[in-house]
């Protein structure tokens, strides 16, 4: 079928298809039907490829959800859903679970993709990536967090806080070094 020659199969490269309003055009006119038009019927534009793709997606997403995707995508791949929502709104969260970029699973949420969490990170300005590693730390820190998982966030940010980046830095290495890691 047209869509799944043009995803090759990738569930996250159909969704973003078929949340194109031009594709669904495409498909209401019986591009995916049997032996429908679609190989030289429909062109995709040329940023289809998965970054592209996504990153349109993401482009139609409200100012609120975005956010929480940008928050969401510092904390990892997998977080405590309780630790984004102290970074986010409630209804960036919503958005964010809503468009099902984020899937929460009660205490942790986590990206449905590994590559739409890359994405949104890689694409941060580098300031907004350092203000949202330095809130994320920060949060980590007051949560009890361990100290392992704490210190590459404020590391990441010690232009803002390096007396927090140091001391908890000495901490991770003080616990790796009680646990006999080296």
């Amino acid at each position: 079928s047209w869509l799944s020659a043009m995803s090759g199969g990738n569930p996250l490269l159909l969704e973003t298809l078929l949340s194109d309003g031009d594709v669904v055009e495409h498909l209401a006119r019986g591009a995916d039907a049997p032996g429908g038009p679609w190989t030289d019927a429909y062109e995709l534009p040329s940023s289809a490829n998965l970054a592209g793709l996504v990153r349109q997606r993401l482009g139609r997403l409200g100012t609120a959800t975005r956010h929480t995707l940008e928050a969401a995508a510092v904390c990892g791949s997998e977080f405590p859903t309780d630790l984004v929502s102290e970074l986010a709104s409630d209804a960036g969260l919503a958005g964010a679970v809503g468009t099902g970029l984020l899937i929460d699973e009660g205490d942790v949420m986590r990206f449905r993709h590994g590559a739409v969490q890359r994405l949104v990170y890689a694409d941060l300005a580098p300031g907004r990536r350092l203000e949202f590693h330095h809130a994320v730390g920060k949060a980590r820190l007051a949560r009890g967090d361990p100290a392992a998982i704490v210190a590459p966030h404020m590391l990441a940010a010690v232009e803002l806080d390096p007396a927090a980046a140091v001391t908890v830095a000495r901490s991770a290495a003080d616990d790796a070094t009680n646990q006999g890691a080296h």
